[in-house]
């Protein structure tokens, strides 16, 4: 039907037959979208690496009517040091999880778009503050969905670190 080129982020790959995958990328355009990715687990496949998990890339993508369909593209980012610290993978598969749960297909997000792409970056600069990284964005995502917090203290905070940290989160930084 057309070809659309888009950026986002290859969240999960579920395999189809032998060689192909489906890939659930997270676009700032189409939201959560699911694309179909064949040949791409051929072991000397050009393409392996645009769809891995946790990787930006710019997709080009064929659309019909039964979805999306990898043509090319090309990677833009890739988070390499938070596969090597365990703590932030497993902070960062969690993050995934939730969003694949929460936000239904073909709804843009761009806020969330935008905090889970700048999330990736301040993980894989500094794994070891993953931890604060991620409960940030956890509390920025539930205002965003509507679940303002109603923090009064915090046990890894003292009171001035919290402020600091809740007055950025409203100025849209953190």
């Amino acid at each position: 039907m057309r070809t659309v080129t888009i950026e986002g982020i290859a969240l999960q790959q579920i395999t189809s037959g032998e060689q192909d995958c489906r890939v659930l990328v997270f676009t700032r355009e189409y939201g959560l979208i699911w694309v179909l990715a064949r040949g791409i687990r051929k072991i000397n496949s050009k393409r392996r690496n645009l769809v891995s998990p946790l990787v930006k890339s710019s997709l080009q993508l064929y659309q019909n009517r039964y979805g999306f369909q990898l043509q090319q593209g090309q990677m833009s980012y890739a988070p390499v040091n938070i596969y090597q610290d365990i703590l932030a993978l497993t902070r960062t598969i969690e993050v995934v999880e939730i969003l694949s749960k929460i936000l239904p297909l073909h709804l843009p997000e761009q806020q969330i778009y935008d905090m889970l792409a700048l999330l990736l970056c301040r993980v894989n600069e500094d794994p070891k503050r993953s931890h604060h990284y991620f409960l940030v964005f956890k509390c920025k995502l539930l205002q965003l969905l509507g679940f303002a917090p109603q923090l009064s203290g915090c046990s890894f905070f003292n009171e001035t670190k919290l402020k600091d940290i809740f007055s950025a989160m409203e100025e849209g930084t953190f």
